[in-house]
């Protein structure tokens, strides 16, 4: 459910709860991304890695660099 499904239903906002769904989902994403970037980097070696935001969270993107 999101956010504005959850506000329609209940006519109220609870940022705790939004916040918290937030949090789990960008962990879970950032876990299965890093998964995926050691996979596909084999032998090369990671030396970075960032989650990247604008200043409104608007957009969020993570990022990883290899020798």
């Amino acid at each position: 459910m999101g956010l504005f499904d959850a506000f329609k239903k209940n006519k109220t906002f609870d940022p705790e709860s939004f916040f918290a769904d937030i949090e789990n989902k960008v962990y879970d994403a950032i876990k299965k991304d890093i998964e995926s970037i050691v996979t596909m980097t084999g032998n090369e070696e990671l030396y970075a890695m960032a989650l990247v935001a604008d200043e409104d969270c608007v957009s969020v993107y993570f990022a990883a660099n290899t020798k």
